[in-house]
């Protein structure tokens, strides 16, 4: 078999960048990524500099400072320009943001369409300079800045979910790919293997239910323990023929761990599974925060990565050259750093590239459902539009963010895919 038959072509990125798509796609991507970075800056409904009552504040650079208030009964009372609501207050100058509200300001801007004059409920019309391009939710809040903010979160979870992802299947298939089921050899005292399956499966059984044992006598106590025994048989005895399912005896009583027959099982019980549905049961038993979803999203989206992976890297290890490598002793993490990832490492930005868009739109799909919990991202503004029928305006624009961004990442990922392809 030929080497070269194995190189992915150095000129793979010239052609990548060469298509005009793809200086867009990365225009548009950029944009993203800076109005993410400068968010706070280009909306805040603090003032960058104004005078009120002829005295100078600065309250975005300053939001400690105290601002003097006039009470109705007679008096002021002192507050951090933080805390004011400088929409409300006549003010001579003021210097203000882009966007000048943010992201969680609830004001009396309420349900307000992004056509027409926009009128407050006291009659007042908003001027230009405070006008709310996209509208307003229920709460007063402004849709631009809901998107705006929204960015880091939603453009987050995308790329750190598929860089975690990518980090598993890329690791788990090509172990899977170079060793297959008779390269990698373990020792022999394997058989001690059946100590920590007897403590877990102690451990599910008795160690756990702790608790309901103490509260419970007579037969229902009988019952519990018989169950927490078949319990225990069960987890040992699964996992020990599992375990030693995965052990090949070679030549001389050596012992090889079938480790591509155990990870491809893995991947197919895997993409049996929605994944949608996996992420939904596992977050009932953990917390319902962004980063607990970020791993559970991540823990399960690897195993595209790791399929193709495990399929180019025996693709490449038959190679005349890493043959050569072999039978020289080099080690096996000499040879999977300098031969076979430089390979595969190219072709992993394929999936990598889809797996982003994937991603968002689960995260995007888990916010929506209200499943994860005090989520900024896009599809948390979607799910405020269910029961607003009549308030077209909230669901058309972040859903326009979120199907543009996910278009945009699945071509660039299919001019990748065009890009590394052999033909010319």
């Amino acid at each position: 078999m030929s080497t070269q038959e194995h190189i992915i072509p150095r000129s793979w990125w010239k052609r990548f960048l060469a298509q005009r798509r793809v200086k867009w796609l990365f225009g548009y991507l950029s944009s993203l990524l800076l109005l993410a970075l400068f968010a706070p800056l280009l909306s805040s409904d603090l003032p960058f500099s104004c005078e009120f009552q002829g005295k100078e504040y600065r309250p975005y650079w300053n939001p400690d400072q105290l601002v003097d208030l006039a009470q109705p009964g007679g008096g002021t009372l002192s507050l951090p320009a933080r805390q004011v609501d400088w929409h409300s207050l006549s003010l001579s100058t003021s210097s203000w943001a882009l966007i000048p509200y943010q992201d969680k300001s609830r004001i009396d801007h309420r349900e307000l369409s992004p056509i027409g004059t926009q009128v407050l409920r006291n009659g007042d019309r908003l001027s230009l300079r405070y006008r709310h391009w996209l509208g307003t939710d229920q709460a007063g809040r402004d849709i631009l800045a809901l998107i705006l903010h929204g960015i880091r979160i939603t453009l987050g979870i995308g790329f750190l979910g598929i860089l975690l992802a990518g980090i598993i299947g890329f690791t788990i298939g090509s172990m899977a790919g170079y060793f297959g089921d008779d390269r990698l050899l373990v020792p022999r005292y394997v058989s001690w293997s059946l100590v920590p399956v007897l403590l877990l499966g102690l451990w599910g059984g008795f160690l756990r239910r702790s608790v309901l044992f103490e509260q419970l006598e007579g037969i229902n106590w009988w019952g519990t323990f018989l169950g927490s025994l078949l319990i225990m048989g069960l987890i040992c005895g699964g996992l020990w023929t599992l375990l030693h399912q995965f052990w090949k005896r070679g030549k001389q009583s050596r012992t090889y761990l079938r480790l591509d027959f155990l990870i491809s099982r893995l991947i197919e019980i895997l993409d049996s599974l929605p994944q949608l549905l996996l992420i939904i049961s596992l977050g009932a038993l953990l917390s319902r925060d962004i980063w607990t979803f970020l791993l559970l999203i991540s823990l399960t989206s690897w195993s595209g990565v790791a399929r193709l992976v495990r399929a180019e890297t025996l693709r490449i290890r038959d190679a005349d050259y890493i043959t050569a490598a072999r039978i020289t002793k080099i080690p096996a993490r000499r040879i999977l750093w300098r031969h076979i990832w430089p390979q595969v490492l190219p072709m992993l930005l394929i999936p990598l590239a889809f797996g982003v868009g994937n991603i968002i739109i689960a995260e995007s799909s888990l916010s929506f459902l209200g499943i994860i919990e005090d989520s900024d991202s896009w599809g948390s503004i979607l799910s405020e539009a269910v029961h607003l029928r009549h308030v077209w305006w909230l669901p058309v624009f972040p859903g326009l963010a979120i199907f543009l961004t996910v278009l945009a990442i699945n071509i660039l990922g299919e001019s990748l895919r065009k890009a590394l392809s052999m033909e010319q």
